[in-house]
């Protein structure tokens, strides 16, 4: 099922390169590639709800 992968890679590259534009992780930050997909969004839901709090 090298179609799965290759999505899934695809799906995580996005994730990757939403949260460094939107300033969560630093472009130079390489680390964020060994992380999983599963890791990625736990923290992204962490961060916007961080986000959402400071703005009330």
């Amino acid at each position: 099922m090298p179609y799965l992968r290759k999505a899934v890679e695809q799906h995580k590259q996005f994730l990757i390169d939403k949260m460094k534009s939107e300033g969560f992780y630093d472009h130079s930050d390489s680390s964020v590639h060994s992380k999983t997909s599963s890791e990625l969004l736990a923290e992204y839901k962490v961060f916007r709800k961080r986000e959402k709090a400071k703005k009330v």
